[in-house]
């Protein structure tokens, strides 16, 4: 899962242009990181790397919080 994290980690720094290490914990939308159109954004990237489908239900659910969030919905879904 490191691996995944890494990715997802610079994924997320190229949407929002944060520049420092992000803690895999931290609640990205809640510490206003992200905003809900990077969320789009990086929402598509996922959906291009790893070859999946992310629905409105995925977002609601959480997965897509943390990076730790992102990551265990990546690994559930390959």
């Amino acid at each position: 899962m490191p691996d995944v994290i890494s990715q997802l980690e610079q994924i997320v720094r190229d949407v929002s242009g944060v520049a420092s290490d992000l803690d895999p914990e931290a609640d990205l939308v809640g510490r206003r990181l992200i905003k809900s159109v990077m969320l789009l954004e990086i929402i598509s990237q996922i959906e291009e790397t790893w070859d999946l489908e992310v629905t409105a239900q995925d977002v609601y659910a959480g997965h897509f919080v943390s990076l730790r969030a992102m990551a265990e919905f990546i690994q559930s879904r390959s």
